[in-house]
């Protein structure tokens, strides 16, 4: 078989607003690389610092750059009659044909994704990443987060799972592929016709009206049509078409939230097929009392809720974190919040200092986070009240925004190991765009 196995560097991760800066292509017949071809392009655009230092790419070495429409066509000639391959593929793919599309010239190819194979393949993995995987097959990729470096490493894990892969696997996957016999005759007026190209939540429900598997993508219709050719993990799916009744989905606009809500369907109906959320999670939980020598403390525990809880999380160093930080501003004695420095602070300090802490507690602090709406003239937000998840709304780009519209739009949501991580990470990339201080409010 002949494959195409790419990979691309952007400038963000949104296919239509975002561009290629860079793309790597191994070709591959038969299981031997027979060539590689390696572009960077000009984006029109300055890099983010974070894309600089992920790729090591600069203004200056883009600007010089031919633009994508010089290659298109050719880069289109060299892929003909190719497999597609690409970690996680559904994303290089997307970004491929807004380039192709915006250039003029037709793109249309078949896709396989070595993650997908990977979780197929090792189910049991807490991590497909390309770094995890590479790893597993004991591949070694000097440069990640560069073109050719990545679409080198994962053609070698693409050999490495053919050989592990059955024989003629692969090919059995896209032996009858068309879209009038892959998809279950009930489905296919729903994927040809309404299905939506954009960013979102889909389930396929099941009989019982319950799904059986969510999942989430930033093209919705591109990333049902690959389940309904096999790639990688998807043959589960396609072993339970027919028992799939109906697939729905939820638009979301932007891939972070399109994330957020995932987690919490996920967790919310615990599908079969769906397994990486299931996994037991602990909280830890920061609470306050006051001990035998009439000291206020700040402790955290693991488990229920004791005492007064303040907050809680999936992980003990957040928690740890938060505690540090309520000492730091609040001047408490530190050997009275579980942290060993000790300092000059007396018990009435401390202790007056501490009332403070818990009058400012009936107050709530309001973050929110916008992004892309479903529509134009939209915008979705996440809301963090205190520190913690509360889930997401959605409000028109022009509306005056309070605290109180944005808890009365809010969509509640289970907070989670997952969603902790994503919030760490916004809150390490950006400042909220929005913050207030309330003294009432439901939450």
């Amino acid at each position: 078989m002949k494959f195409a196995i790419l990979d691309v560097e952007t400038t963000g991760l949104n296919p239509v607003t975002d561009r290629v800066i860079e793309l790597g292509i191994v070709f591959m017949d038969d299981g031997e690389i027979v060539g590689r071809e390696n572009f960077i392009f000009n984006p029109e655009r300055k890099l983010s610092s974070k894309i600089k230092q992920l790729t090591g790419l600069t203004d200056d070495v883009l600007e010089d750059a031919p633009f994508f429409e010089v290659f298109a066509e050719q880069i289109a000639y060299l892929t003909r009659d190719r497999i597609v391959v690409g970690h996680h593929v559904s994303f290089d793919y997307a970004f491929l044909r807004n380039e192709m599309k915006l250039s003029g010239v037709r793109f249309s190819r078949n896709t396989l994704c070595t993650a997908e194979l990977s979780r197929y393949l090792f189910p049991q993995a807490t991590s497909h990443s390309l770094a995890a995987a590479t790893r597993r097959a004991g591949i070694i990729n000097k440069r990640p987060h560069r073109a050719m470096p990545d679409a080198m490493a994962t053609s070698e894990l693409l050999r490495f799972m053919l050989l592990k892969l059955p024989e003629g696997f692969v090919k059995a996957l896209y032996r009858n592929q068309k879209l009038s016999t892959t998809i279950p005759e009930h489905l296919k007026q729903f994927v040809r016709e309404k299905l939506p190209e954009s960013t979102g939540i889909y389930y396929f429900v099941g009989r019982n009206g319950k799904p059986i598997y969510i999942g989430k993508a930033m093209n919705l219709r591109s990333r049902v049509l690959s389940h309904f050719r096999g790639e990688g993990n998807s043959l589960r799916i396609l072993s339970l078409g027919a028992r799939i009744k109906e697939i729905k989905y939820l638009i979301t606009g932007n891939e972070s939230l399109a994330t957020l809500i995932e987690d919490h369907e996920i967790r919310h109906y615990w599908p079969e097929l769906n397994q990486a959320q299931k996994q037991p999670t602990k909280r830890f939980g920061i609470v306050y009392y006051q001990d035998q020598e009439g000291y206020w403390r700040l402790g955290i525990t693991n488990g229920g809720k004791q005492h007064y809880m303040i907050a809680s999380f999936h992980r003990y160093y957040l928690a740890s974190d938060q505690v540090r930080f309520l000492a730091d501003r609040y001047q408490l004695d530190p050997t009275k919040c579980g942290l060993f420095k000790p300092e000059n602070i007396s018990k009435e300090t401390h202790n007056r200092n501490f009332t403070n802490l818990i009058r400012d507690l009936q107050n709530k602090t309001i973050e929110a986070y916008f992004n892309e709406g479903r529509e134009t003239d939209e915008r979705s937000y996440i809301l963090i009240i205190n520190g913690q998840y509360k889930g997401y709304g959605f409000i028109p780009s022009g509306q005056h925004v309070t605290g109180e519209k944005l808890v009365e739009n809010l969509v509640l949501q289970r907070s989670s190991i997952t969603t902790e991580t994503i919030i760490l990470k916004l809150k390490e990339e950006r400042e909220p765009d929005f913050t207030e201080e309330l003294s009432v409010i439901q939450a």
